[in-house]
């Protein structure tokens, strides 16, 4: 049969509001846990109808899918910096998608840095035209590059694959650099 939908008032309401002289339209949204569940509340009270209403949508299985999401994010950026070598996910454009600290380290930022920003302004003017031409070649042939080059007196081997989309479009670059 049908439970008792009190279940989904909380005890504590009026001191959520305030008090019972409320004047105006109030809201109140939190996470309750009810018989194992975790549910998101949203709760209205309306004093010219003297209403409350109460919305609980049980959000058990959405945390836990967040909770899988973020754990399998942490272990992949830990899989990700345990590369002792440069690892980078570039767009087709330049632009940072993914880095590992060792690639931010040898630039001279932070990974937060890195994100968003275009790669080719991380080089002199001679370097980024030169990997640019090699990353534009694996984005305009769909073909891996191999290709060594020098920066600051560092010998780098890069090895470009390219990244698809769903209509086997290329829509990036890996590029795994070893000094």
């Amino acid at each position: 049969g049908i439970e008792d939908p009190c279940v989904f008032i909380p005890e504590d309401i009026w001191q959520l509001f305030g008090s019972s002289d409320i004047d105006a339209n109030r809201a109140f949204i939190r996470e309750v846990f009810v018989r194992n569940s975790l549910f998101v509340e949203h709760i209205f009270f309306t004093p010219q109808f003297n209403s409350l209403r109460v919305y609980a949508n049980d959000s058990t299985k959405q945390n836990m899918i967040e909770n899988r999401l973020k754990a399998r994010d942490d272990m992949f950026n830990s899989f990700f910096d345990a590369v002792h070598e440069t690892m980078i996910l570039i767009d087709t454009e330049g632009k940072v998608i993914l880095s590992n600290k060792v690639v931010a380290e040898r630039l001279g930022k932070t990974v937060s840095e890195l994100e968003g920003a275009c790669i080719y302004d991380c080089f002199p003017p001679d370097v980024a035209a030169f990997r640019k031409l090699h990353y534009d070649h694996v984005i305009e042939t769909g073909n891996p590059v191999h290709f060594e080059d020098i920066r600051l007196g560092r010998s780098f081997e890069q090895y470009c694959y390219p990244v698809f989309d769903k209509d086997k479009k290329v829509s990036g670059v890996t590029i795994f650099a070893r000094e």
